[in-house]
């Protein structure tokens, strides 16, 4: 199996995997999954190289790091630098709420082509996916952490795709004072619910239309990736507690258990 970038991967319909030593060979996408950026490829062969897992939880600020890709088409490229922090958001569609989360940021020269290729240790353990480069920044790329590349590999292989939390929640928009104040709105903060699935777990726990989301377990709830991250991070089965402001202009508690997503969303 190769992991690699969903990116680098979408849409196409012919995938050919080149060995260092010059082997050609056929690939199929086993499963794709657009939220992390993540994808799997499988191969068929023998005596195929495997690259040795580090840890990525345990980074330390300023070790080396190697980042290997092809960067515009200067195959087999290695680039060095350091940690620079760990935990990195970037925001990839703000209006549907899409970020990457808990990125690895490395000053090793990550360039177009970089996309899919290891971010190792001086050991040279992978301990990241390159991902992503800060176009008006210099010396700012970065990488999908691999422990968490690896569980959302084990979810591809398993079962093809990642199996996620679903609510049920289906139309929503994110608040901010002016648009409170426009509206009238009880709080300048939060996410507000336009529609829910009907007979879904938000729905059949009373969260409905006109409802505004201001927390999640305790925590906040300012963005649409803020309510993402809250549900993704839950097991499907799990009870989320809602704290939500309604059209009454009262605040209430709804706990809505989490089932697994239905085809098609």
């Amino acid at each position: 199996y190769i992991l690699t970038n969903n990116h680098v991967v979408e849409g196409v319909t012919e995938i050919t995997v080149v060995l260092v030593d010059g082997r050609q060979l056929s690939g199929g996408i086993v499963g794709i999954d657009p939220y992390t950026d993540l994808a799997v490829v499988k191969v068929e062969g023998t005596n195929l190289p495997v690259a040795e897992l580090g840890d990525s939880d345990k980074l330390v600020i300023g070790e080396p790091a190697i980042a290997i890709g092809n960067p515009y088409g200067f195959d087999h490229t290695v680039t060095a630098g350091v940690i620079s922090a760990v935990n990195r958001s970037v925001e990839i569609d703000r209006a549907a709420g899409q970020a990457l989360e808990g990125l690895i940021q490395t000053d090793a020269p990550i360039n177009p082509g970089n996309s899919g290729g290891a971010l190792v240790t001086a050991a040279g353990k992978v301990i990241g996916i390159n991902t992503a480069i800060v176009s008006q920044a210099q010396g700012i790329g970065l990488a999908i952490p691999i422990n968490s590349a690896r569980n959302v590999a084990n979810e591809i292989i398993q079962y093809g795709e990642v199996r996620r939390p679903y609510v049920g929640i289906s139309r929503v928009t994110e608040i901010d004072r002016y648009l409170a104040a426009r509206n009238r709105l009880p709080v300048n903060e939060g996410i507000y619910v336009s529609s829910v699935v009907r007979g879904g777990p938000a729905a059949s726990a009373g969260l409905g239309s006109g409802d505004i989301i201001i927390a999640v377990g305790g925590q906040s709830i300012v963005t649409v990736a803020d309510l993402k991250k809250a549900i993704y991070k839950s097991d499907i089965g799990d009870t989320l507690e809602f704290t939500v402001v309604g059209s009454n202009r009262r605040e209430r508690t709804v706990k809505v258990v989490l089932t697994d997503a239905p085809a098609g969303r």
